[in-house]
């Protein structure tokens, strides 16, 4: 058999294909002088093993089902990476990756730092294990579908080894400030609102060394200000693993510095804000409160008010441990209910999505884990009815019922977001995939897997989108972070996929739009300006749509401060209902579809 692995160029290197090889296969690839050139497979190959093929000039790799792929192929998802002034390859320096540390990230946060209308793009580097210290790169957008490298200019070109990154407002003067998360001291950079940061991290209290994850915010003690809690992931410590006999069941086909399970956690860390006109300021309150789960080994973080009563509670995404569930008593103290909820999963949890899929009223979540683990959807039955025994808010598993069981089966995944791609009022989902582990015996880096495409039908079901979206889920890179942005004002949403080791895919959404569309940018009142944690509910023609603004969703990424509904079968006018942070509520009348509408409180 044949495999074609290329129609058209990138001009760039990259993990191009991993698949079992059966004996007399070869790989065409579009070359010189007669339009092909034959890449025989390596001497004696072992069939069945797995074969990586690095190669030049290739962006189409292979078919996710060569027997449903073919004349249904289309182009709802554009890789658009190449023209949009995006250079940036993820880069961990030279090195086998024979420990896990480099194998982690990158993040990435969506946010117009220069107040000109249009979100611009931070992109997290590597931290290289030779010594090559790559910038983390920021990039200015100039609409019109171009990006401009402004990393030099806005003096945020942290060399430290990135994992995440976040966009929020720290001291609510109305300017995006960046919180970058690294393994070893983290940054903090306040932005002055004209595309440019100063580091103010020793200043602002940020002492953080250890190996951060990502970082999100939300205000959880109720004074007005956002508050930050960072995921840390593991002790890297070769002296604390286990004797090598003890791993020895464990090590599938990796030395046991690969190994999550190998090493102890490290404590999260929640750093309240007490910023005054003078600067910014944090201080460390994660054992006042109880927030550090230590034994947790904390990937992503999301604040969410799952039970509806006003305040903002923590859930916290954790791999190979069991995830936790923190409750806020609405008085700036937490409870552990984890078990108590049904949110105790003990898989190897990466990242994490919010959203109603069910349009019942309440958020759902998505949770991503390992490849021999399925992903899971916990239902959010809040709003459903119970006896009186009930006391709290249930979550059911839904991942089967959902058809989003067997697709996980075999990928690793990480980001994930849920948009609605083609503005028919439903949730959909994207799903960034890539192995953990290098292929040792010839790239060294992690091998690649297809991302996924999945649409949703509005009452908890799910389709596979793949054959709609083909060719660019089919780049197998080692997908990590995945956020969505309309960064390009046309009313929908469109993907920023980052990976480890590659290049970042920017894809452009252009589903055919099924509905109407509206997007809201909320003016809030100080020291939360950009009204982080508002919740924003349209209700019309006998359906509800909700979306929360949070700041820091995924993994290890962030996404602008804009909220985006499809509307379906919706026209206008439509009326709009804003919960805002402090508990307060507005209705917004007369809103016309097809605009971005700037809501205030004032």
């Amino acid at each position: 058999m044949s495999v074609d692995l290329g129609d058209y160029s990138i001009d760039q290197v990259y993990l191009a294909s991993t698949r079992r090889i059966d004996e007399g296969d070869w790989f065409n690839i579009p070359g010189e002088p007669d339009g092909e050139r034959l890449i025989p497979l390596p001497p004696e190959p072992s069939v069945g093993r797995t074969w990586t093929l690095v190669t030049r000039s290739v962006s189409k790799f292979y078919p996710h089902n060569p027997g449903k792929s073919g004349s249904n192929q289309s182009n709802w998802l554009r890789d658009i990476t190449e023209t949009s002034g995006i250079q940036f390859v993820h880069f961990e320096g030279p090195d086998l990756q024979l420990d896990i540390r480099p194998t982690m990230g990158p993040g990435a946060a969506w946010g117009d730092v220069n107040g000109d209308g249009w979100h611009d793009l931070y992109l997290v580097q590597g931290g290289g294990r030779d010594g090559v210290t790559s910038p983390n790169r920021l990039y200015k957008n100039l609409g019109e579908g171009q990006f401009e490298d402004s990393t030099e200019a806005a003096g945020v070109g942290d060399t430290g080894a990135g994992m995440g990154a976040l966009f929020f407002d720290a001291n609510g003067d109305g300017h995006l400030d960046l919180y970058v998360a690294n393994y070893g001291q983290d940054v903090l950079y306040q932005g002055k609102g004209d595309g440019t940061f100063t580091d103010v991290t020793a200043s602002a209290g940020i002492d953080a060394g250890l190996w951060s994850a990502s970082a999100s915010a939300a205000d959880a003690d109720g004074d007005g200000d956002l508050d930050l809690y960072v995921t840390r992931y593991l002790d890297f410590d070769l002296d604390k693993m286990p004797p090598a006999e003890a791993l020895g069941g464990y090590e599938r086909d990796d030395p046991p510095a690969m190994l999550p399970f190998a090493f102890p956690g490290q404590p999260n860390l929640f750093l309240r804000n007490e910023s005054t006109a003078d600067g910014i300021r944090f201080v460390d309150a994660t054992e006042e409160l109880g927030l550090a789960n230590a034994a947790g080994l904390g990937m992503q973080s999301v604040w969410w008010d799952y039970d509806a009563d006003g305040d903002q509670d923590l859930y916290v995404a954790n791999d190979v441990s069991i995830n936790v569930m923190f409750r806020n008593n609405g008085d700036g103290t937490f409870e552990d209910v984890t078990f108590g909820v049904g949110l105790d999963d003990p898989r190897g949890g990466m990242g994490l999505a919010l959203g109603d899929i069910e349009g019942d009223g309440d958020e759902d979540l998505f949770l991503t884990n390992w490849e021999l683990d399925t992903n899971a959807l916990y239902v959010n039955r809040h709003k459903k009815a119970y006896g009186t025994s009930t006391r709290r808010s249930k979550f059911r598993d839904g991942t089967l019922h959902a058809g989003l069981a067997a697709p996980s089966i075999g990928s690793t995944s990480w980001g994930a977001v849920l948009f609605d791609m083609e503005a028919d009022g439903d949730l959909d989902l994207f799903v960034a995939n890539g192995y953990t582990s290098p292929d040792y015996a010839t790239t060294g880096i992690c091998v690649g897997q297809p991302n996924q495409l999945f649409l949703g039908d509005g009452e908890g079901r799910f389709n596979d989108g793949h054959d709609l979206a083909a060719p660019a889920l089919d780049i197998a890179l080692a997908s990590r972070g995945a956020v969505g942005c309309d960064w390009d004002r046309d009313g929908d949403i469109d993907l920023l996929v980052t990976s480890n080791n590659g290049r970042v895919q920017l894809l452009e959404n252009r589903a055919p739009q099924e509905g109407h569309w509206i997007s809201f940018l909320l003016d809030g009142a100080a020291p939360n300006p950009f009204a982080v944690g508002a919740v924003v509910t349209i209700e019309h023609g006998g359906r509800t749509l909700r979306r929360t603004l949070r700041a820091g969703e995924g993994y290890l990424t962030s996404a602008a401060p804009e909220l985006h509904f499809g509307l379906g079968p919706m026209d206008g006018p439509i009326t709009a209902k804003v919960t805002w942070p402090s508990g307060a509520t507005t209705v917004h009348a007369g809103l016309e579809p097809g605009d971005r509408h700037r809501l205030s409180i004032h």
